[in-house]
């Protein structure tokens, strides 16, 4: 069974619907290819993936070891690759701003640790940069 349905709706927007649970979005070309950034570039949804995966495996370490982290929110940055021959990504960043609480060094160390679970990150090419960031509150 497929995971989604993509379907091209004119104007080089395509509508996506989730197979098992009917969830819709709406992506387009990036701008340098044509598209009006009306909606979500496939490379945008990439580095929101790597970003939302990361955050879901936070929150499962989270939960798991007695931490809220209701609150916390992430910031996905795509960098292009500086040859545009290359047909890739140069790099994704993503910045974790922590919710204001106290974090001990061992509760920080294994909440970056944690990170390197996430299913997306993990399937990325290895020559594209993935720069995570966490912002903990002063």
């Amino acid at each position: 069974m497929p995971t989604s349905i993509i379907k091209f709706i004119g104007d080089l927007q395509m509508e996506c619907t989730h197979v098992g649970n009917g969830a819709k979005i709406k992506i387009e070309p990036a701008p340098e290819n044509g598209g009006k950034n009306e909606a979500f570039s496939p490379t945008d949804l990439l580095c929101t993936s790597v970003a939302a995966c990361a955050m879901g495996i936070l929150g499962v370490y989270a939960k798991a070891h007695g931490l809220d982290l209701s609150g916390m929110t992430a910031e996905a940055t795509k960098i292009k690759n500086e040859d545009p021959k290359a047909h890739r990504l140069g790099a994704i960043e993503v910045t974790f701003n922590m919710p204001k609480q106290e974090y001990s060094e061992k509760q920080k160390i294994s909440l970056q640790r944690a990170l390197e679970t996430c299913a997306v990150k993990r399937s990325i090419h290895p020559d594209v940069r993935q720069i995570i960031t966490f912002k903990w509150p002063a």
